[in-house]
């Protein structure tokens, strides 16, 4: 059953252990597709409170969110990303608050 071939039976093939390539795929995926769809949730709501906040207050609330972002925006995404996740705990949810920082 080693290094077979894609059929019906195996998608992807096998690998040179003779496991399944598309069980192992799906299997990976899940994490990262629970990582996507919790950052772009939480994008979404964090941006939208803070954008309602901004139109509807107005002036000095309007300036201090404004500032607030271009002072995050102004650093390269990623050097972000790196100081949260070596600030934070090391857990799962980590990569989810410094993407959902990065994106904001």
């Amino acid at each position: 059953m080693r290094l077979q071939a894609p059929s019906l039976q195996h998608l992807f093939g096998t690998d040179n252990f003779g496991r399944d390539i598309f069980s192992r795929a799906i299997v990976g995926a899940r994490f990262t597709l629970a990582v996507a769809i919790s950052t772009v949730l939480s994008c979404t709501a964090i941006s939208s409170v803070l954008g309602l906040l901004s139109g509807y207050i107005g002036g000095i609330v309007d300036e201090v969110i404004m500032r607030v972002v271009d002072a995050i925006n102004s650093f390269p995404g990623i050097l972000i990303a790196l100081i949260i996740v070596t600030v934070m705990e090391q857990n799962n949810y980590t990569i989810v608050i410094a993407l959902c920082i990065m994106f904001i």
